[in-house]
């Protein structure tokens, strides 16, 4: 426990300055993040559940693989595993994580075909092949799951990918640092614009109104000749990079870039950049399967304003500003965070009067 509060004083120290912390340790502090706060608009169950460790899907590895081997690719083989597999489907893939987790105190770990209870008991938490008898079901996951498993006892707890994802992963890098359009963001040293300094996973603590939160911006680059500072965001995406502006909203990238934003400024103000113009937010988008262009898409500051504000779309549906979503978070935790009931229908002594658009 001292070194996990030791540790926690450490990055806090780093980050305040806006050097690298490690991804391990930046999500290890617990607190409020954009990607968390975003999901109070759902309400508090939704907001404590995005808390709460998970099973990290392919895709967040995937694009969590590229940014390390991008920015900070001498982190990368202390993160990850590559390996000659072929990942099971997705049932069976879950069933072997569970099996694995339900099996983290061991120091040697057992066969998969001797996990009979927690092959069982994993494919129950997810509903899989309930109808077979338990026999079939157990030879089914084994057969299906045993190279998996023995894959992850190697990987020895890094986040794994097997040797044709990792292609892909240096193909998208690859793509990045050749394009005409995006190689300007990764420049190599020969290539480095005196007085620019290029600052790659950088993590920044602030503070919103007595709320500490942390921040994690994939490329900044402060430019002390012009005094700018450009905040850059990396994805990875599996549709067209051309489609990014259709699930803009969506996945609320707005909210995203406009909490990032609001980190900044409050960076620059207490870090001796007060006179530095902050340029509006960048998005760069890689196709995952690297086969076409990697395309750079520019955030408006008015469209920041409304993501901090909240906005209604001409159709009528409601967005959540970070502003709003702060005041939500407060009013929680004011009121011991009931996961049961949302706050309007508290607030109305249990009663919810319809809103109905009929003409």
């Amino acid at each position: 426990m001292d070194f996990l509060i030791n540790n926690k004083i450490k990055i806090i120290m780093e980050i305040e300055t806006i050097t690298p912390a490690t991804t391990e340790d930046y999500f290890a502090l617990d607190f409020v993040s954009q990607s968390a706060l975003k999901e109070i608009a759902k309400g508090a169950k939704a907001f404590k559940k995005a808390l709460e460790p998970s099973e990290k899907k392919d895709y967040f590895t995937f694009g969590s693989a590229v940014d390390t081997l991008l920015t900070e690719p001498d982190e990368f083989s202390k993160r990850f595993f590559v390996g000659e597999i072929e990942f099971p489907s997705d049932n069976i893939k879950s069933i072997v994580d569970k099996v694995m987790e339900m099996n983290s105190y061991l120091n040697i770990p057992k066969k998969f075909s001797e996990c009979e209870l927690e092959i069982t008991s994993g494919a129950q938490q997810i509903g899989y092949g309930q109808s077979w008898k338990v026999d079939t079901l157990i030879n089914k996951v084994v057969e299906g799951g045993e190279a998996y498993y023995e894959f992850l006892i190697e990987s020895n707890g890094k986040e794994t990918l097997s040797k044709s994802a990792y292609y892909k992963v240096e193909k998208c890098v690859e793509y990045l640092i050749t394009d005409k359009y995006t190689k300007q963001y990764f420049p190599t040293n020969n290539e480095m614009t005196k007085g620019v300094d290029y600052k790659y996973q950088a993590a920044i603590i602030w503070n919103y109104e007595g709320i500490q939160c942390k921040s994690l911006l994939d490329i900044l680059i402060i430019d002390h000749n012009s005094k700018t500072i450009q905040p850059v965001d990396l994805k990875t995406t599996s549709m067209p990079t051309s489609d990014f502006e259709k699930g803009f909203l969506k996945f609320r990238y707005d909210f995203q870039a406009a909490f990032y934003m609001e980190a900044l400024y409050t960076w620059k103000k207490n870090h001796g950049y007060s006179g530095y113009a902050i340029l509006e937010f960048k998005f760069i988008v890689v196709k995952s399967s690297a086969d076409e262009a990697p395309m750079v898409f520019t955030c408006p500051d008015a469209v920041v304003t409304k993501a901090m504000t909240g906005f209604t779309t001409k159709t009528g549906y409601k967005y959540m500003g970070v502003e709003e979503a702060f005041a939500e978070y407060m009013w929680h935790e004011a009121n011991e965070w009931s996961i049961e009931y949302s706050r309007e229908y508290i607030e109305n002594n249990g009663n919810i009067n319809l809103k109905l658009n009929i003409e």
